[in-house]
């Protein structure tokens, strides 16, 4: 039982070693002039799936999201609501 136990812990530390991290190589900032002249305008917010209460549920809180942070947002489904979505 005990060698057992060690073999699972050296088998675990093993995977977990070989699991890669993430790494941010650059990042970017608007400045605030930027993002206050972006408040101004409406964003139309769309999401792509093939399942319709998925695209629901995703646009409603996207755009929720950006209402709370001061955005004027619009889900894509009040606008189009049979639009038909391209499908591969």
């Amino acid at each position: 039982m005990k060698n057992s136990t060690s073999i699972l812990i050296v088998l675990i530390a093993c995977i977990l070693q070989s699991c890669s991290s993430v790494k941010v190589v650059s990042a970017w900032k608007a400045e605030q002039k930027h993002i206050d002249e972006f408040k101004k305008k409406n964003i139309l917010v769309i999401a792509r799936t093939a399942n319709d209460y998925a695209r629901y549920a995703f646009e409603i809180e996207i755009a929720k999201q950006l209402r709370a942070k001061g955005f004027k947002a619009t889900e894509s489904y009040t606008k189009a609501p049979k639009y038909i979505l391209i499908r591969k």
